[in-house]
């Protein structure tokens, strides 16, 4: 169950949160959260990570593929009308240095800068539940693991995309 939150009380937290994530201080980032914290995420296989340790595991290879990553909230937080959940505009910005795992993409030197949401939800002081929105195709093409559009990956994405729909269509399983 989710406490009701207030103004201060958010504006407080977002201001750990950042200064946790600025650091790359992933037990700072764990002590504001929940031992069975729930994070919605595009990124983890399946989109959701459970608990704080495993949430710790995925922050620390973040920071290890992006140390020189940097957050900064692009606006006031929101306060849900009925202050069970707040939300925080954000932006992103690093180079990708080292390996991110998973899913094993090498380092490619690439820039990142994107933007995002995040919607969290709090319990006895503590962020219990936390969704992520960002667009993780356009962090791709910032890294260099996506063809970017018109190219000849692009294009010859397409191309397997089509052959697979294709066969799909011919033996008449859903989805392949």
């Amino acid at each position: 169950m989710t406490q009701p939150i207030d103004e201060t009380f958010v504006r407080e937290f977002v201001e750990a949160w950042t200064r946790a994530w600025n650091a790359n201080d992933v037990r700072q980032i764990a002590s504001l959260c929940t031992e069975d914290i729930v994070v919605h995420d595009p990124w983890p296989p399946g989109g959701i990570i459970r608990g704080r340790e495993e949430m710790s595991y995925y922050f620390a290879q973040l920071f290890k593929a992006f140390p020189s990553v940097q957050w900064e909230y692009l606006s006031d937080p929101f306060l849900a009308l009925d202050a069970a959940r707040a939300a925080g505009w954000w932006r992103m910005s690093g180079t990708m240095t080292g390996r991110l795992d998973p899913p094993g993409f090498e380092p490619t030197n690439g820039q990142i800068r994107l933007d995002g949401i995040d919607i969290w939800a709090f319990q006895d002081g503590l962020l219990s539940e936390y969704t992520v929105i960002f667009d993780m195709l356009g962090v791709g093409r910032q890294v260099g693991v996506v063809p970017e559009p018109g190219t000849f990956g692009d294009r010859m994405g397409l191309w397997m995309q089509r052959r697979k729909a294709r066969t799909v269509r011919r033996s008449g399983a859903p989805g392949g």
